[in-house]
């Protein structure tokens, strides 16, 4: 299997993840951030794509990270609290490992590409696939947080 066969399964691999991971969460926060990066792989996968037919495909960040700094924003201010269910933490960590796996890859194939183009739109992607991570890192550290407040707070004394 070429590259660009493996990185187009990887990517379609991908938005099938987000797509399942918003209809399994119940906040419609996290749906709309998990809906944004489905599609984000989707337009990755097209760039993938037309690369693969010979075309010289536009290299351009998707500005997914400023969406969904706004939708957390928004979740804060609502004083939202999310339920920290281990299956869904552990879904957003496999998330995250995959976006991790995606962004090392893209950058080693960057290396081995002859033309300029190609490499250049693999560590666009790369980059991507890295803020892709930011977010399930923030998605991990919000969804944790009312547990870790909670647990502080019961140890501190405050409950005396």
């Amino acid at each position: 299997m070429d590259i660009f066969d493996f990185a187009l399964q990887m990517e379609k691999d991908g938005r099938k993840f987000y797509q399942d991971a918003a209809a399994r969460c119940g906040d419609k926060g996290l749906q709309a951030v998990f809906n944004l990066l489905a599609d984000a792989e989707q337009e990755h996968y097209d760039l993938l794509k037309s690369m693969k037919k010979g075309t010289a495909p536009t290299t351009t960040l998707t500005d997914v990270l400023d969406g969904t700094k706004n939708l957390f924003q928004q979740m804060a201010e609502r004083g939202h609290a999310l339920d920290p269910k281990a299956t869904q933490t552990d879904l957003y960590k496999k998330g995250l490992e995959i976006e991790n796996r995606s962004r090392a890859f893209y950058e080693e194939k960057a290396g081995e590409v002859k033309g300029k183009d190609q490499a250049a739109l693999l560590r666009t992607l790369a980059a991507e696939e890295g803020r892709h991570a930011d977010i399930l890192t923030n998605i991990i550290e919000f969804v944790s947080r009312p547990r870790q407040y909670l647990e502080n707070a019961e140890w501190s004394g405050l409950g005396r």
